[in-house]
């Protein structure tokens, strides 16, 4: 079973684009120097045809959405900054007009100032304002007891760096300047909009050429005024910087929060039973005599009345949250017993994962024990448990969320047996925001003998 909020549309596209392109240089002998070829390659090794269609949409998404945010913020910085718009527009009509109006690869290449402005805000305004990585072996923090364990997810907020003045002096300041040899004075290793090593950005080049390339184009046709304030209010909760504009961000934050967060909750607690059958036979029992008692309706009331089942969505929702709620600070924050201050207006990553899996807080949090939860044997910190966040920023929709959770487990397990077919632990998929499984995950489904509900 493999349940997904892609839609089968966009799914289906991706995975024919990328196998009818792969077929077609294979039939045809066409070996070119791009990205379908490497994933071609990689086909022939390794990758399946669905996980080289995953790579294509990554690439499509990733690559727009970056591209189209560096553009715009650094339009909106110019707006306020006309001594720097003016150095830059000067600087873009000069070698427009050299080029005789071509916009080639080396006339945007050549253009020094230009590639300033779009290092300055990468540095302000990074695509992703943190990057998740894996440990990939267990690593000791130097000066500390801290053992980071092999496989553990990594959190690298890119933003929080661009912004510490220990790392860039004046950090909210717009300084192009900056980067200037001459006049360098930030920490080139807190400098990292696209990754580092071997899991870095495949293409920032062309991520960089593209956005430089519009920005060519528009100031060379067009003013840009400010209509609005300099600092950008970012949307919360919105992983991307995306600003906050109204309706339309909330409408689609509501509809891949709600798939996303349902449907996840629904797959790993179905994994986890099938790894405890003892434990699945007891949530079956009670779905079966909850609906016996409703004749089958299933409403708030029986869904009220299901503690097992309650107990092991919280558990699911312990073990596999999304990985991380992004806040931002409302006040200047001094951290107890340190000198470090959280400035007012500073983006804040709470590791929801790393709460729920730390033995700190709930013992054995590798094992799948939804008794955790009973009020009798209840043994885990209840203020490290906040999958829907907590206070006013904290889900809006959570116990619609866990209702459909529970909707979709009565359905299926009311109606159909599931059984492992892969071990308990997931591997998850690099470079994802949610955990997303590596591979999917399978299981073995019978329809139950028992009378229709």
């Amino acid at each position: 079973m493999r349940v997904s909020s892609i839609s089968r549309e966009v799914s289906n596209f991706m995975t024919n684009l990328a196998t009818q392109q792969m077929k077609y240089r294979e039939k045809n002998d066409l070996a070119r120097k791009d990205f379908l070829q490497l994933l071609n390659d990689l086909h022939q090794v390794d990758l399946s045809a669905e996980e080289c269609a995953s790579n294509v949409n990554l690439f499509y998404t990733a690559g727009s959405e970056t591209t189209k945010s560096t553009v715009i913020y650094t339009l909106h910085e110019l707006a306020h900054h006309p001594e720097v718009m003016r150095r830059l527009v000067e600087e873009v009509d000069e070698y427009v007009k050299q080029s005789g109006g071509e916009i080639s690869y080396d006339l945007v290449k050549s253009m020094p100032y230009l590639d300033l402005c779009v290092k300055e805000t990468l540095r302000k305004y990074p695509g992703l304002f943190f990057l998740n990585r894996k440990c990939t072996h267990d690593y000791k923090v130097p000066n500390s007891r801290l053992v980071i364990k092999k496989g553990t997810q990594i959190i690298i907020p890119s933003m929080a760096y661009g912004m510490d003045e220990r790392c860039f002096p004046n950090p909210e300041s717009y300084i192009p300047e900056r980067f200037l040899e001459e006049t360098k004075n930030y920490d080139e290793d807190a400098y990292a909009p696209f990754g580092e090593g071997p899991r870095k950005c495949i293409a920032p080049r062309m991520g960089i050429f593209v956005a430089k390339v519009t920005l060519v184009r528009l100031l060379s046709k067009f003013r840009f005024e400010a209509t609005q304030e300099l600092k950008v209010e970012f949307a919360p909760s919105v992983i991307p910087l995306v600003p906050k504009d109204g309706c339309a961000t909330n409408v689609f934050l509501f509809y891949v929060a709600g798939a996303d967060t349902s449907t996840d909750a629904i797959t790993y607690t179905v994994h986890e039973l099938t790894h405890r059958p003892d434990l699945m036979k007891k949530v079956q029992a009670e779905i079966d005599d909850a609906l016996e008692k409703s004749n089958g309706e299933i409403n708030y009331d029986v869904l009220h009345e299901m503690k097992l089942l309650d107990n092991c969505v919280k558990e699911t929702l312990r073990k596999y949250p999304f990985p991380i709620l992004n806040r931002e600070c409302t006040q200047d924050y001094q951290v107890p017993d340190s000198k470090l201050i959280i400035r007012k207006g500073t983006p804040v990553i709470i590791p929801l994962q790393a709460f729920g899996m730390s033995e700190e807080y709930f013992p054995e949090p590798n094992r799948y024990l939804p008794e955790r939860f009973d009020s009798s044997t209840k043994n885990y910190d209840e203020k490290a448990y906040i999958p829907f966040g907590d206070g006013p920023r904290n889900c809006i929709g959570s116990r619609m969320g866990s209702a459909v959770s529970k909707i979709g487990i009565i359905m299926l397990l009311s109606k159909f047996n599931f059984e492992a077919t892969q071990g308990a632990e997931i591997g998850f998929a690099r470079a994802q925001i949610a955990l997303a499984p590596e591979n999917g995950i399978s299981l073995k489904i019978s329809n139950r003998i028992r009378n229709s509900i």
